[in-house]
This record gives C-alpha cells, sequence and structure tokens, in this order.
C-alpha cells in the first residue's frame, strides 16, 4: 500500500508542528501550510489524500481552500476542518459545502487521529 498523504494547514506554527509530528507518527507523509493561498498552491500542484484545515486563516479561509479545491480544481479529497469555539454557523457551512468531518477547538489530538484513521481506513 502506498504511503499516505496529508496537507496539514494552520496559521499557529507551534500548532502545526505538533499535528505535524503526531501525523507522522502514523507513518503518514505530512505538507504544511500556514495561510490558504500556499495550502491551494499545494493542493493545485500535489496529490493528497486528506486535508486538515483551521477555518480561520491568512490570505485564503480553510472553507475558500475547500471551495476551490472542490469547484476550481475538481478535486475531491475528503477534509477535515479545525474552528474555534463559536464559529458553529462556519463548521456548518463547512460541512453542508463538502467536509467530511470537523473538530472544534481545543481538541484532543486522539481525536484527531481517530478521525484520520477512520477517513483514510487505516
Amino acid at each position: 500500500m502506498s504511503q499516505k498523504n496529508i496537507l496539514n494547514v494552520e496559521d499557529d506554527p507551534t500548532f502545526l508542528m505538533l499535528l505535524k509530528y503526531r501525523i507522522e507518527d502514523m507513518q503518514l507523509s505530512v505538507q504544511t501550510a500556514q495561510d490558504g493561498q500556499t495550502a491551494f498552491d499545494l493542493i493545485q500542484n500535489n496529490h493528497f489524500d486528506l486535508v486538515i484545515t483551521d477555518l480561520m486563516m491568512p490570505v485564503f479561509s480553510g472553507m475558500e481552500v475547500m471551495d476551490k479545491t472542490i469547484n476550481v480544481l475538481q478535486k475531491k479529497i475528503p477534509f477535515v476542518v479545525m474552528s474555534s469555539a463559536g464559529q458553529d454557523e462556519m463548521v456548518e457551512k463547512a460541512l453542508i459545502n463538502g467536509a467530511t468531518d470537523f473538530l472544534s477547538k481545543p481538541f484532543g489530538i486522539n481525536s484527531l487521529i481517530d478521525k484520520i484513521k477512520n477517513i483514510l481506513e487505516l
């Protein structure tokens, strides 16, 4: 089985690296981006099996990255969106517009790992 590729998009560099290392512990390949434009460029030029993205980010939001991936690039990639408290409306919109799942911050890292395993059927 080929190694799965994950894109992790988060504007907090400390949290981004924490997530990256924990996902790599699962023997998955991880690329990172700290803003929506970088994420979109990576999606445009690479194959990803899953995108984990924060909703609120510089340049493009996580919602815009997901929308452009689905509607402009015509790529069907599972998206897990991460949101802070009080963003329930945005999470609901993300799920309606194609997100596979969501996590509300703060969350336990094992919640994310369980979602990754379920989505990728590891």
